[in-house]
């Protein structure tokens, strides 16, 4: 057999190991809390064969909201055709049916980048090398949501515009049709609306320049107008941008990872999205002289944003990969067929082949036939509990458990609030609560027991700590500290805690169920220093110390103060040095609730 034979067959291996490999990191557990209610929302609407006025699952949101928001309307009727196609997988076959969701659209996204930089050119191997960070960063970020659905419709939309308008190739009809449809499934068909608009510039540009004629490229003026205005016929559409401008700067969308900046993320220790960027960045620097200005400014575009928001990101990396490969392919230092070249051939097989074994290994170990359909990191065990011992009243939840209670609880108990984020007010006394909160209110009682009053509510279920950063939530110190509340659940892997008022209405779950509410903080320093036993960072490390503090083992507490220090050399500036002085002078060693807050909130 000769080299080049062997290459080519060695190519071909990699592309079936690499969609092997791809449909076993799909085959993973059910992990997006947000899925679940938009699981709900498409069976209502299927039921109701209506889309929603009012919000079904939650008992926080006040009626005049939907006069002085429309926030509401977007949210309940803004998805509703992805939502019935997810229901309607989910009804086929399940949660496997979610999986399935998963694998059609991650699959149709990847083989279409794939054999849109096959069709430019691009060399197999050189096309799986690019194929690696979309894949990344999409399944990063896409999980099972409409979103998902999104980016593989923005996919096929940059797709259109190049074949049609920038190549002038046939299928702009497909266009209009696209953007029809788009709004119907997500509010990302706002990121093609600002696209169409960057084209339709370069093209009236080029119109003045006398470079094309109304005859030759009149019919596609004509069509990226008619596509960027037909998204519009749908109410949802036009108060998508609305939408966008009440959302920004809140407090809401401050919290949400996913509306945060990469370079915020890279600050935490989170560096995958932003490494992505700074690598197609460098692709693009190499070859932008080369980009039409429609591909330039879109890619501008998709930049900016992506660096505003994560969530953005894949946008980006969709865009600019199957424009960046095929003039990196044409490079004669990608030429891996030439002799002089072999060593890198050979370095390229190498990298994707290793690629591809690390990813098979992540999948396999994370695949639903060794894992089940359901991701460990929702409270399923406390929920059971509540569904056998069938509590009274009002729940305050987790805001990441919100849409999974909806899915276990809904129509029997509705939530306190979830991903859908409908009202910021209740959104800003969940904060309150979540993170016991020691302002005084009107009512003269503290921020976290006047949100708890005020709306009735009888139990609260909530996580030890909260995974995403690594911080105890302080409301269990509040409820530890507070003798009107009872623990009666504590998960061993679910991470969740289950209180209920002491009423008459509860009082023989109570009496059965009892557990001292000391335990938390054990659990929580056993829970917290296995999962860093492998070393985390300083916040990790504060954590530690502060439940060290609460258990009064005040040497363990000073372990951990300390290398969190070491860590963090600026926390010497803040109330944790201060306190870590006392403790090693010997003077009171709590921590103060000021001096707390002003250490989570560092």
């Amino acid at each position: 057999m000769n080299e080049r034979r062997f290459s080519e067959y060695a190519e071909r291996i990699l592309v079936i190991l690499f969609f092997v490999v791809l449909l076993l990191l799909l085959l993973c557990a059910v992990n997006d809390p947000d899925v679940f209610w938009h699981l709900k929302t498409g069976e209502w609407i299927w039921q109701h064969k209506t889309l929603p006025d009012k919000d079904p699952f939650s008992f926080t949101v006040d009626a005049h909201l939907y006069e002085d928001s429309r926030r509401p309307y977007a949210i309940l009727k803004g998805y509703w055709l992805s939502q019935l196609a997810i229901y309607g997988l989910y009804n086929i076959s399940g949660l496997y049916g979610i999986v399935l969701f998963r694998c059609l659209i991650y699959t149709g996204l990847i083989f279409l980048l794939y054999f849109w930089m096959r069709r430019e050119g691009v060399n197999h191997i050189i096309a799986l090398f690019f194929l690696i960070p979309p894949l990344l960063i999409v399944y990063d970020y896409g999980g099972e949501r409409p979103n998902t659905l999104s980016y593989l419709i923005a996919l096929i939309f940059f797709y259109i515009l190049n074949e049609y308008v920038a190549a002038g190739k046939r299928g702009g009809l497909f266009l209009p049709v696209l953007m029809f449809l788009w709004p119907l499934l997500h509010g990302g068909f706002l990121v093609g609306e600002v696209i169409i608009g960057l084209y339709l510039i370069v093209k009236i540009y080029r119109l003045f320049k006398r470079e094309i004629s109304f005859k030759t490229d009149g019919y596609k003026i004509a069509t990226l107008i008619i596509s960027a205005a037909v998204p519009f016929v749908h109410e949802n559409a036009r108060n998508a941008p609305l939408l966008l401008l009440e959302a920004f700067g809140s407090s809401y969308a401050q919290a949400i990872a996913e509306s945060t900046s990469p370079l915020v993320h890279f600050k935490m220790g989170d560096y995958s999205s932003f490494a992505l960027i700074v690598l197609l960045i460098c692709f693009i620097v190499v070859v932008i002289r080369k980009f039409s200005l429609e591909h330039f400014f879109s890619a501008i575009f998709t930049l900016a944003i992506s660096l505003t928001a994560v969530r953005y990101t894949p946008f980006f990396v969709l865009l600019i990969t199957p424009l960046v490969a095929p003039f990196w392919n044409e490079r004669p230092t990608f030429n891996i067929y030439k002799k002089e070249n072999k060593i890198f051939r050979y370095s390229m097989y190498a990298m994707v082949f290793l690629s591809i074994f690390i990813m098979g290994q992540s999948g396999f170990r994370h695949t639903i036939f060794l894992k089940g359909p359901i991701s460990e990191l929702y409270p399923d065990a406390a929920v059971s509990f509540i569904e056998a011992a069938k509590p009274r009243g009002n729940v305050f939840n987790y805001y990441g458990w919100g849409g999974y209670l909806i899915y276990r609880l809904y129509p029997e108990k509705k939530v306190f609030i979830d991903g859908r984020g409908l009202s910021f007010p209740v959104f800003d006394k969940y904060a309150a609560v979540i993170d016991g909160s020691l302002k005084i209110s009107q009512d003269g009682t503290p921020m976290w027991r006047s949100v708890l009053d005020g709306y009735k509510i009888e139990m609260v279920l909530v996580p030890v700590y909260d995974k995403t950063d690594g911080r105890l939530i302080m409301l269990n110190k509040r409820l530890i500290d507070d003798p009107e509340w009872s623990l009666v659940f504590m998960g061993d892997k679910d991470n969740a805690l289950f209180f209920l008022r002491n009423n008459i209405q509860n009082a023989e779950i109570i009496k059965r169920y009892s557990i001292r509410k000391e335990l938390i903080y054990e659990k929580a320093l056993n829970d917290m220093e296995t999962e860093h036993k492998m070393g985390g960072n300083w916040r990790n490390d504060l954590q530690l110390g502060l439940v060290s503090t609460y258990l009064s083992r005040y040497d363990k507490a000073t372990i951990y103060f300390e290398k969190a220090i070491e860590k963090n050399s600026k926390l010497k500036l803040t109330a944790l040095y201060r306190g870590l002085m006392r403790i090693k002078g010997g003077k009171n060693p709590a921590f103060s609730s000021e001096e707390v807050n002003e250490i989570n909130g560092y």
